[in-house]
């Protein structure tokens, strides 16, 4: 069973670092990516996590732009 879980972890950790490499190259010019890339694969999982959490790109639904 741990075996089971072990393989699903690493896989959707793979897919995560995997997209999120992706995302880097297509989003940042190559001045500003050097930085992401490097926490990326030096912490795949929560470098990933910390990327998408941070990185610019539309504006959420819990911004505060639409305040009446």
């Amino acid at each position: 069973m741990i075996k089971y879980l072990l393989v699903i972890y690493l896989t959707l950790a793979l897919i995560l670092w995997v997209w999120a490499i992706a995302d880097l190259y297509k989003n940042y010019t190559k001045s500003n990516r050097k930085r992401w890339l490097l926490w990326i694969i030096l912490f795949p999982v929560i470098g990933s996590i910390i990327y998408f959490q941070k990185k610019p790109g539309k504006a959420s639904i819990f911004s505060d732009s639409h305040s009446p």
